[in-house]
């Protein structure tokens, strides 16, 4: 059995450049709905596993010349903000490869995006779903074609930090500047203007996940939003556990895909290889 150096430490069969890539765990069930549809669902953040995300914000209000407007509390205001920050706000995450992880070094078989235990254990259905293979430029492409006229639209990495760098500013507002813009028009700009804390940051106990994101600030009611993935998806990768008849259900949806690649992850000694299926 090769060593961990060996050619199928680094899964030339999917022809991946580190970077180029990204990914998306899931169970067998959402699989097949995602593949049958073609297409990933834009969620609310409220929807989120991170608590600092799925449950409501609390920000601070100061009181400057003028009180909040008409017969606003303390009370509506915090609703106000959490449908604004958080549930008209939607999100589509992925893992990425490391970023500083050398590809051919045997130790950063770990840094791939596909080759992280705790995520196939968590969103992966406990190792028997499925990892989903994205050409990162091809899924820029789809998500613009698909949701970039229905609100602002950003994209990157998220970086970790438990107390980030400008957090308390981007937790608090004032009543002046909700008087002199109203409400809905002090909200979406304190947003716009507080993104990357709001949106790019998670708790360092998050980092192995190397998650890069994509946020849209909806100018609609949906509460979803629906990706393409025609042009972006280019593999699946099944877990360790992943039954035969599930993988031949999987196959079957993208039995039309001639460019497609399969492969299941093994681990070998422990180490995380994915190997090609013909």
């Amino acid at each position: 059995m090769p060593p961990p150096s060996s050619p199928l430490s680094v899964p030339a069969h999917f022809a991946l450049v580190c970077g180029r890539y990204l990914y998306h765990y899931t169970s067998v069930e959402k699989a097949e709905h995602i593949l049958t549809t073609m297409q990933l669902r834009m969620s609310p953040m409220a929807d989120v596993n991170d608590p600092r995300e799925s449950k409501d914000w609390l920000p601070v209000l100061t009181f400057g010349s003028v009180a909040l407007p008409g017969t606003m509390t303390y009370q509506d205001f915090l609703v106000e903000f959490n449908k604004v920050m958080r549930e008209q706000t939607k999100v589509l995450c992925f893992t990425r490869d490391d970023p500083s992880m050398t590809p051919d070094s045997p130790p950063d078989l770990y840094g791939w995006g596909y080759a992280h235990s705790r995520m196939w254990d968590r969103y992966g259905d406990g190792h028997r779903g499925v990892c989903l293979i994205f050409d990162i430029d091809s899924l820029g492409d789809e998500v613009a074609q698909s949701v970039g006229t229905r609100g602002e639209l950003l994209h990157t990495g998220v970086s970790y930090f438990n107390y980030p760098p400008g957090e308390s500013d981007a937790f608090t507002m004032s009543t002046d500047d909700i008087a002199a813009r109203g409400v809905a028009g002090a909200l979406v700009a304190h947003r716009s203007a507080h993104h990357g804390v709001l949106y790019f940051y998670k708790a360092v106990d998050w980092q192995s996940e190397n998650e890069l994101r994509w946020i849209l600030f909806s100018d609609h009611a949906d509460r979803w939003e629906y990706i393409s993935i025609e042009r972006s998806l280019a593999g699946v990768i099944f877990g360790v556990d992943c039954s035969g008849d599930e993988i031949r259900r999987i196959r079957w949806l993208l039995r039309k895909r001639h460019d497609m690649k399969f492969a299941t992850m093994q681990f070998r000694n422990g180490h995380p290889i994915p190997i090609l299926l013909p």
